[in-house]
Parts: structure tokens; C-alpha cells; sequence
């Protein structure tokens, strides 16, 4: 299955989190997907676009390998990892107010000059 499972599972474990817990989250039978695992075959075009989404990766790594995303830098990741526990506009309000901070301190540089 040139590695889908073994990636799966890394990313699993990367992202500390389960199989079970994915099914539970798109509302999934845990069976369903256990049938896939053991059997090897590869679930539908729906699930792994969910599992991809779920485990934060291109659909392009999770089937075939490739721009393995674990490789990437840690700051990345951590990147991230921030950025998935904000909205949108949350993300817009907090690099807002950084752009605005940087503006008030080359302000205040200016003057002092």
C-alpha cells in the first residue's frame, strides 16, 4: 500500500492522536476504519480527505509520500500548531496588533532620533 498505513500512523502519533478518536470526530464507525487497517485497502476518496484534514496534511502526502510534512521545520509545526487553535479572524486580529506594535515602536525609534 506503498506506506499509506505507516504514514498514517506516524502522523497519528506526531499529531497525539488516535484512530478512534479521528472516527469519533467525523462520526465514523471505529469498525469501519479498523476494516481498512486490516485489510490494507484504501479507504474511500471522502475518508482520506477527512483523515487529511484531521491529521493537517496534503492529501498528496497521505497517499503517495510525497513533501513528507514531519521533515519540515520544528518552527513550522509549531507555526502551526498555533495557528489551528485561532479563527481566521482571530489570526487577522493577533498579527494585526503586531503589525500596529511594530508600527508605535519605529514610531517612537523616529522620534527619539
Amino acid at each position: 500500500m506503498n506506506g499509506f498505513y505507516e504514514r498514517a500512523e506516524r502522523l497519528f502519533k506526531d499529531r497525539d492522536t488516535s484512530r478512534l478518536q479521528f472516527t469519533k470526530a467525523i462520526g465514523m464507525p471505529y469498525s469501519s476504519l479498523s476494516a481498512y487497517w486490516r485489510s490494507e485497502k484504501m479507504p474511500p476518496g471522502d475518508v482520506l480527505v477527512k483523515l487529511a484534514e484531521y491529521l493537517r496534511v496534503d492529501l498528496d502526502y497521505l497517499v503517495y509520500g510525497r513533501n513528507d510534512p514531519l521533515k519540515s521545520s520544528k518552527a513550522l509545526r509549531q507555526l502551526t500548531e498555533f495557528a489551528s487553535r485561532y479563527s481566521d479572524e482571530q489570526i487577522l486580529e493577533i498579527f494585526g496588533a503586531t503589525k500596529q506594535y511594530v508600527l508605535m515602536t519605529q514610531m517612537i525609534s523616529n522620534k527619539k532620533e
